[in-house]
């Protein structure tokens, strides 16, 4: 890619780069495929173990993890006040007169 391309540029890139794994998957274990992609095995998160399990370190795992315990509700409150505070920041800055 030329330097400073844009980002949709990039994006179509990795969509192109995922699409094209992915159809070479079919194209080599086209039953396999089909089960993993059209059978519903790549959103059943519980086939490799429990999320909760501390060895998980998806996002999926982090979410189970806190819905444990009240930490969900803390979290969530800390992203809403961070964001808050970052929107809030941004509308400022953006309101500041250039000289």
């Amino acid at each position: 890619m030329r330097p400073g391309a844009g980002l949709r540029q990039h994006v179509g890139v990795a969509v192109a780069a995922f699409a094209l794994t992915v159809a070479a998957g079919f194209a080599w274990l086209p039953a396999r495929s089909r089960a993993f992609w059209l059978g519903g095995v790549c959103y059943d998160q519980r086939r490799v173990g429990d999320p909760a399990n501390p060895s998980d370190q998806s996002l999926a795992g982090a979410v189970a993890r806190m819905a444990a315990s009240d930490l969900y509700i803390l979290v969530g409150l800390g992203v809403l006040a961070a964001t808050r505070v970052a929107l809030t920041r941004r509308r400022a800055d953006a309101m500041k007169p250039d000289f």
